[in-house]
């Protein structure tokens, strides 16, 4: 069975349950304004949610009918079945979204009608609807989110790949918890950059099935981690590697977000910024040489982005032949925030040789990582 699949719940036994406290839980006496509250009091199908539940890591509040009445506008999602919705019709309940009906799997028209009295969004028939249902069970989880760094090369050559294994290797180093991600298929692999060449783990072609929620603490587990740094890159022994589908780069972006404290996002310049990847990112930093021509191509490239300025850091790295300033290069590229990036003294010997980047904490590529993650620190998860 894949690592992504989502096995049934009702094809399993039922959990031993009695009918007011079907998870075996104290019932809550006020249900959370947060994360998905369950009311359901058929407990066979109320042992199917809690499954679901565990099975895409999302913890759900058990309540009964008479404290969800006293707090029907509270919780962000609700998830009832049909003897539930049913008494909170019968007692007049206000219509909401965030409703959700679940049933078993029949034609029976009851569980719809029912719905359409108390404004439900959808009703789950089970056991076909348990992929959509851990989903909206996902979408209600109150589990706050890393942060993204995307890095991306102003120009070719900018060294935006060695930034951002530095980057992910320096947060690792301080104590976050860092996944770093390889949208570049062709590239040489950001494991070889940590000096993990040779590392074991599950590549993006064997992440092909990720969909929905996946487990996060689980993709970490299986993935290649040089320098103690988990990466997702492609194999170097399959030719032509594919760049992953939308739904897969995203399940996969989410996964890393609710198991790590900051995700780090190398994208390559010559391939379009994926859309799911912008409406996720905390800040792009864009690397950039301090030339005049880098620059004015930086410049394009941000221009082009639709992503605010003030979520735009710009690192320029000298020298500067013409004796271009951080400032004169920030203004070429309209953006406000930039940190300057010096040589590394014998940063291409030691890449031949498989050193992290970023391995002196004293060194300028070091320091440069730093001032990026203290950028962070005042948001640093996010919803």
């Amino acid at each position: 069975m894949s690592l992504f699949a989502l096995p049934s719940p009702l094809g399993r036994p039922p959990i031993a349950a009695s009918s007011t406290k079907p998870f075996g839980l104290e019932a809550a006496s006020v249900p959370a304004a947060n994360g998905p509250v369950v009311a359901v009091a058929d407990a066979e199908l109320c042992a199917a949610v809690r499954r679901i539940a565990d099975l895409v890591a999302v913890e759900v509040q058990q309540v009964d009918v008479e404290v969800l009445e006293a707090h029907w506008s509270r919780p962000r999602l609700v998830v009832v079945d049909v003897t539930v919705a049913s008494q909170l019709a019968g007692r007049g309940v206000t219509r909401r979204s965030g409703v959700v009906v679940v049933s078993a799997g029949d034609d029976d028209p009851g569980p719809w009608r029912v719905a359409v009295e108390i404004g439900a969004d959808h009703v789950a028939q089970l056991p076909e609807a348990e992929p959509w249902l851990a989903d909206r069970l996902s979408d209600g989880d109150a589990v706050t989110r890393a942060p993204v760094v995307a890095v991306v090369g102003g120009c070719g050559g900018a060294g935006a790949s060695t930034l951002a294994a530095a980057l992910a290797f320096a947060a690792g180093r301080a104590g976050r918890r860092s996944m770093l991600i390889d949208l570049d298929p062709i590239g040489a692999g950001l494991d070889v950059l940590l000096g993990g060449d040779d590392a074991v783990g599950a590549r993006w072609e064997d992440l092909s099935d990720a969909r929905g929620r996946v487990d996060g603490a689980a993709l970490r587990s299986v993935l290649p981690s040089p320098a103690s740094v988990p990466v997702v890159t492609w194999r170097r022994d399959q030719p032509g590697g594919a760049t992953p589908s939308h739904a897969v780069f995203a399940a996969v972006l989410e996964a890393g977000r609710r198991a790590n404290d900051v995700v780090v996002v190398d994208v390559p310049r010559r391939l379009p910024v994926e859309p799911d990847l912008l409406s996720r990112i905390h800040r792009l930093v864009v690397v950039t040489p301090a030339r005049v021509r880098a620059a004015l191509a930086a410049g394009r490239l941000i221009a082009g982005v639709n992503v605010p300025t003030h979520q735009v850091s710009l690192v320029v790295r000298g020298p500067a032949p013409a004796g271009l300033s951080g400032d004169d290069v920030a203004a070429a590229c309209g953006v406000d925030h930039w940190v300057w990036l010096d040589p590394e003294a014998r940063r291409d010997e030691q890449e031949e040789h498989g050193v992290p980047p970023a391995t002196s904490a004293r060194g300028p590529l070091a320091q440069c990582c730093q001032v990026l993650l203290d950028d962070l620190s005042a948001t640093d998860r996010v919803a």
